[in-house]
């Protein structure tokens, strides 16, 4: 069994001066232990959110995952859908789908030591996921380094 996982971009920090909404969000992570689906994932801080995982899900298959649960350790996590796009069409699809994973702060923090291992549960299918631990700790870490962010996080 294949598996990998590197990272790319760079982490950033976006204020919406309109809605006062900030968003702090890791670099992009990728992951992958099946050679027809790839997980593109940022951890994030969202003021008006809290910690989430965005997930994006790339397949090449003959019908659509529909990802509608995430689970780990025996633990159901709140898994909101954003919507999925055909990219190519020919024999079989290549469908990108996207999803937010709700995640509490004190786990949150506990995945910057241990990384987060998950499964996403979709229609047709089933996905294991692991998202670094480095993930984690650059939201956390940017969050502690921006003074102004310290106070958005206890409202």
């Amino acid at each position: 069994m294949l598996a990998g996982c590197q990272f790319s971009s760079q982490p950033t920090t976006k204020h919406n001066d309109y809605t006062r909404v900030t968003e702090i969000s890791s670099e992009v992570f990728y992951y992958t232990d099946n050679p027809l689906i790839l997980l593109e994932m940022r951890a994030k801080w969202i003021s008006n959110q809290g910690y989430v995982v965005d997930i994006v899900t790339t397949s090449i298959a003959l019908d659509n995952l529909d990802l509608n649960l995430a689970w780990s350790q025996n633990r159901n996590y709140r898994y909101v859908s954003g919507g999925k796009s055909s990219l190519v069409c020919v024999v079989g699809c290549t469908v990108s789908e996207k999803g937010r994973l709700f995640i509490p702060e004190d786990e949150f923090r506990t995945y910057a030591h241990t990384g987060f291992t998950f499964k996403l549960i979709g229609r047709s299918n089933s996905i294991d996921g692991f998202l670094n631990a480095r993930a984690f700790q650059r939201v956390l870490y940017k969050m502690q380094t921006l003074p102004q962010m310290q106070t958005l996080s206890r409202r």
